[in-house]
């Protein structure tokens, strides 16, 4: 069986690229989530980051572009490995886990190095085997959205932790922001947790 290790609700906080490429700017959202934290002491909480290793994630025919709105973002927000580190510590030194999501295999390395709490698979990567293979590879504690897949892709990602022993929380996803109520499909958490009894089942939303 996968071992359950959360004993309360885990909320996750999504950083992505709201640090605007200023570490002091995420430093400061950070310090003033963990104040609405401290009024709710039953819950645990985390902090999500996104590592991509940009000089091989964005093609090289559209590295200079900026008129494509993600190629832009991602360069004009871009943290190096210390900047990223430094978030880390303000993340560890105000009592948050710590959670990054990789989007290519060297990302998953660098998550390894760094000390993550939990390594995420976000729902486009779901059916990424080679990255699946790598996260593997760590034996960290898996959090995977599951946002656009089949239960027979669910079925084989599940299988594919368990059968490593890799903890596993899975999370109903809606790939729509922000999602309309009657979209939300909510009843798909009570057929997850019905469906594997022995992992924990979360939502996923960018609310």
């Amino acid at each position: 069986g996968i071992e359950m290790s959360l004993e309360r609700p885990l909320f996750i906080f999504e950083m992505a690229n709201n640090h605007q490429g200023s570490v002091e700017h995420g430093k400061r959202i950070i310090r003033e989530i963990r104040k609405v934290c401290d009024k709710f002491p039953e819950f645990d909480y985390a902090f999500k980051f996104q590592y991509r290793d940009l000089d091989t994630f964005i093609h090289p025919d559209y590295k200079d572009r900026t008129d494509i709105k993600n190629v832009k973002r991602f360069k004009d927000t871009r943290l190096d490995m210390t900047q990223f580190g430094e978030l880390m510590k303000e993340v560890k030194d105000n009592n948050f886990l710590a959670v990054c999501t990789p989007f290519d295999e060297v990302s998953a390395d660098r998550i390894a190095e760094q000390g993550y709490d939990y390594i995420k698979i976000a729902s486009c990567s779901f059916n990424d085997w080679p990255l699946l293979e790598r996260i593997a590879s760590k034996k960290m504690p898996v959090i995977a959205s599951g946002a656009g897949s089949s239960m027979g892709d669910v079925n084989s990602v599940v299988s594919f932790f368990r059968n490593r022993g890799i903890e596993l929380s899975l999370m109903h996803c809606v790939a729509e922001y922000p999602t309309k109520n009657e979209q939300l499909q909510l009843n798909q958490i009570d057929y997850y947790k019905s469906e594997f009894p022995d992992i924990q089942i979360g939502f996923s939303t960018h609310e």
